[in-house]
């Protein structure tokens, strides 16, 4: 099965969708239904030139067999922005006045009210509450607590991958080719991009250094952690890699000639010594 990766597109809507539910925590599991229009759908509105999808195959092998396990097409994507500020202003003005939730999501709150006046158990309203008040106030998303958090790290991203698909190399893939677009876009000349994630997330933190981030202690707290990455990096990181290429087309062009001159030296040996 090849995976590949490549610009979203928008019949992968229902598949990003699907997937940001399906990856998120067992502990907000009973507000999944309105995450993706908080960390995906507006991002793949306003942002499209910077979502990338994991494509594992199309429909037909995906019902024959030979695609992905799970049945869909799309198995992963990372999305984002360059710009924060900018996205923020245009998330006010262009996104939330178009947005319309579909039904369940819409009337969520009421049921589950009714639910916590039946059971007596606030916690799962106070979960949707705080989620529908991270919907209406993007302006969140500017630390406004750190004010020179976003000018120095002005870019961010979520990325979001299938447990089965995960452990392969792909989100370092589309990590790679996400971050150089950051770069490309001008992203670099700012500074930075960051991301958020749950501190007890154990597994996504080792993956995030190895690409390159670290922790900014400043901003996390204790369900928080905040990781950083200087765009510039990326530079030093793409020298680096062009150099093993370099080493590696050495090391083959001496073998390409070890294999030249070796049946000379057979042929040499065999003469003296018939």
């Amino acid at each position: 099965m090849a995976v590949i990766i490549r610009e979203y597109q928008e019949g992968d809507f229902g598949d990003v969708v699907e997937i940001c539910k399906l990856t998120a925590h067992p502990s907000i599991q009973s507000s999944a239904d309105i995450l993706p229009y908080i960390y995906a759908v507006p991002y793949i509105r306003l942002e499209p030139a910077h979502a990338f999808v994991l494509d594992a195959g199309s429909s037909e092998e995906n019902a024959s067999g030979s695609g992905s396990g799970s049945g869909r097409r799309v198995v992963g994507y990372i999305i984002g922005t360059p710009d924060t500020k900018t996205f923020v202003e245009r998330y006010r003005r262009e996104y939330l006045p178009t947005l319309t939730l579909p039904s369940a999501v819409a009337n969520i709150t009421a049921t589950s009210v009714a639910a916590q006046v039946d059971d007596g158990d606030g916690d799962g309203d106070e979960l949707q509450r705080m989620f529908e008040k991270i919907l209406l106030n993007p302006e969140e998303m500017l630390q406004p607590a750190a004010p020179d958090f976003i000018p120095c790290y002005p870019a961010h991203l979520h990325i979001d991958i299938l447990p089965e698909f995960q452990g392969k190399g792909f989100g370092g893939r589309l990590m790679e080719k996400f971050l150089r677009g950051m770069r490309q876009s001008g992203g670099g000349a700012c500074g930075g991009v960051h991301l958020g994630m749950r501190r007890d997330n154990v597994a996504a933190g080792r993956f995030y250094k190895r690409c390159g981030f670290r922790v900014h202690e400043g901003l996390s707290d204790e369900h928080t952690t905040w990781m950083v990455k200087d765009l510039e990096d990326l530079e030093g990181e793409e020298g680096e890699r062009e150099d093993l290429h370099d080493t590696r087309n050495i090391a083959r062009e001496k073998v390409d000639r070890l294999y030249q001159v070796f049946p000379r030296m057979i042929t040499t040996y065999q003469q003296m010594f018939p």
